[in-house]
């Protein structure tokens, strides 16, 4: 199911952003697309988040802290 959605790659100061369930801006300049999608740091799964439609990924479920 993970599989079919897409993958966002955070680094850093996002990531932990991210975790502690805070939205973050999507880096411009890469192919974004609304709805939901996996996000990892690295290999590693932080879990499932939203993209909006002004640019912000939001947690959705988290599944590493």
């Amino acid at each position: 199911l993970l599989q079919s959605l897409p993958m966002i790659v955070l680094d850093g100061e996002k990531t932990r952003r991210f975790t502690c369930g805070n939205p973050i801006d999507v880096v411009a300049g890469k192919l974004v697309v609304e709805g939901k999608c996996r996000v990892y740091q690295a290999d590693q799964l932080l879990g499932v988040g939203e993209i909006t439609a002004d640019g912000k990924l939001s947690p959705r479920r988290l599944v590493c802290s």
